[in-house]
């Protein structure tokens, strides 16, 4: 048997001592939960631009309606917490249609403000009428601040 001798150098260690390997451990799941952290803003966040885009279709949806009837524009006024329930006039309809469509927003309400425009203004026949259209939709966005409902509204103005 041979015998082997030490020379009395430092030994040089290979691979990974266990101290190593939990300090890795624990810098990873700190980065892991912030990348957590950050897709549940994301989230958040993907709902409420939803919401918001939801909102903005709602308004167009309506003035859309309108203009395909403008001689009856001023039966389309409604304001917040208004229930339509009749379909007698197709305008009755649209704003049941429209009313149970805000109601999908959190909150959700609409208020349709229609008066009568200075015929100077109108670039139109003197037979036809011209009004002036003001549609606000109003939601409440608690999916971002915790609960408490942070009050949200889309409102725009057009001419009819």
């Amino acid at each position: 048997m041979k015998h082997i001798q030490n020379s009395g150098g430092p030994r040089t260690a290979t691979g990974f001592t266990l101290l190593e390997v939990l300090i890795t451990l624990v810098v990873v799941a700190i980065g892991l939960l912030g990348v957590a952290g950050l897709q549940v803003s994301a989230i958040k966040l993907n709902r409420v631009a939803e919401t918001r885009s939801n909102g903005v279709i709602y308004v167009t949806d309506i003035l859309e309606r309108m203009r395909a009837n403008p001689l009856n524009a001023t039966a389309y006024a409604t304001d917040f917490g208004d229930t339509a329930t009749s379909d007698a006039t197709p305008a009755e309809r649209d704003l049941r249609d429209w009313k149970q469509a805000l109601a999908r927003l959190p909150g959700g309400q609409g208020r349709i403000t229609v008066t009568a425009s200075d015929a100077a203004l109108c670039e139109l026949p003197a037979t036809s009428r011209c009004s002036d259209v003001e549609v606000t939709v109003r939601w409440v966005e608690s999916n971002v601040t915790g609960g408490s409902g942070t009050p949200q509204e889309f409102r725009t103005k057009t001419r009819l």
